[in-house]
């Protein structure tokens, strides 16, 4: 079963990205959809402006689920794996900028989306190290 789980670990880290980009894509179109009749003002502005829109969001989720979905199949050195797959998504999205900036302009964002979509990830990421650390060494609680 151990063996198994090893195998599992990156098909687990691209099944988890890609369901929680895709989870996060629809929950924020409908919180966009239902904005327009329950009024939550504030919140669909900043989801739907085109600068910090709803692509931050899914960049920071899926980049966290990654990360963290990894580390819960990983029978055993979780930080490791957790730290080893926020490296490889990290360099990907710096290579995915690098990439943009220099010529090939692969997307129709602006370079300010690019950088914003960047640091959510990243955050995620980092986001996702943290949570796995923390799951793994539970403080212990005063009695």
């Amino acid at each position: 079963m151990t063996t198994l789980r090893w195998i599992l670990v990156l098909p687990a880290t691209i099944f988890f990205w890609v369901a929680a980009d895709f989870i996060m894509s629809i929950l924020l179109n409908v919180i966009i959809f239902m904005g327009d009749f329950i009024h939550f003002s504030p919140i669909v502005d900043l989801i739907s402006s085109p600068k910090y829109g709803a692509y931050q969001f899914v960049l920071f989720a899926s980049f966290l689920a990654a990360v963290y979905g990894s580390s819960y199949v990983a029978p055993s050195n979780k930080k490791i794996v957790s730290l080893s797959i926020a490296s490889l998504f990290i360099l990907l999205r710096l290579a995915m900028t690098y990439s943009y900036f220099i010529d090939s302009h692969f997307t129709e964002d602006t370079p300010t989306q690019i950088i914003i979509g960047t640091i959510s990830a990243i955050c995620g990421a980092i986001l996702g190290v943290y949570l796995t650390i923390k799951a793994e060494n539970p403080t212990k609680q005063a009695k």
